[in-house]
C-alpha cells in the first residue's frame, strides 16, 4: 500500500502541476490568475531568456505562487489521516515545483539544461504547449510537448542572447536578416 500511495501521490502532484497551469493560470477568463502569471510571469521570463526577476525576491506569504501552494496543501491535508503517503508524495511535489521553478526563472541556463521542457513552454513559440515544469509527462501523454530547444532558431536566439545579453532583438531594419 505504501509504494501505491506514494506513486499515486507522485503522479497525482504532476497532473495538478499540468491541470493548474493549463486550465487555471492560462485561461483568460479567470483574470487575477491569468493576469499574475500570463501578463507578468510570461512577460519578464520571455524578456530576460527565461529569467523573470520576480523569482530572486525572498520567499514570503506575498509571494503568490508561495501562497497558493500552501493553500493547496492545507486544502488536501484531510487525505493525511486517510491516505498519509500519498499526501507527504503532494507536500513533495509541491515543494519540489516550487524550488524548480524558481530556480529554473533564477537561471537560464540551468532551466535550459534540467528542464528544456519548461524552458520551451516560455521560450518557444507557442506558449500554450509544454505545461510541465518537473517532468513533461501529461505532455507527452496528452500530446502538448513540442521541443523547441536545439532548434535552429532557439539556437540563434539563445547565443544572441548570451553575446549580446539580448534575446534576439535587432533593430527593425534588420529583421528581415534574422534568421
Amino acid at each position: 500500500m505504501f509504494l501505491f500511495e506514494v506513486f499515486l501521490g507522485w503522479l497525482y502532484g504532476h497532473f495538478f502541476e499540468y491541470a493548474a497551469h493549463r486550465w487555471v493560470f492560462h485561461n483568460p477568463k479567470l483574470k487575477s490568475a491569468f493576469k499574475h502569471h500570463y501578463s507578468q510571469h510570461h512577460s519578464r521570463s520571455r524578456k530576460g531568456c527565461m529569467v523573470d526577476v520576480a523569482s530572486f525576491k525572498r520567499v514570503s506569504w506575498s509571494d503568490w505562487e508561495f501562497k497558493s501552494l500552501a493553500i493547496l496543501v492545507v486544502m488536501h491535508s484531510p487525505l493525511l489521516l486517510v491516505f498519509p503517503w500519498f499526501y507527504m508524495m503532494l507536500c513533495y511535489s509541491a515543494m519540489s515545483y516550487f524550488i524548480i521553478h524558481k530556480k529554473a526563472h533564477q537561471d537560464h541556463v540551468w532551466a535550459r539544461k534540467y528542464v528544456p521542457w519548461h524552458y520551451d513552454h516560455h521560450m518557444g513559440r507557442d506558449s500554450n504547449k509544454n505545461w510541465a515544469v518537473r517532468l513533461p509527462i501529461f505532455d507527452w501523454f496528452l500530446g502538448t510537448r513540442q521541443v523547441y530547444k536545439g532548434t535552429m532558431r532557439e539556437i540563434i536566439r539563445y547565443n544572441n542572447y548570451e553575446k549580446w545579453g539580448k534575446y534576439a532583438v535587432r533593430p527593425h531594419s534588420s529583421k528581415r536578416d534574422e534568421y
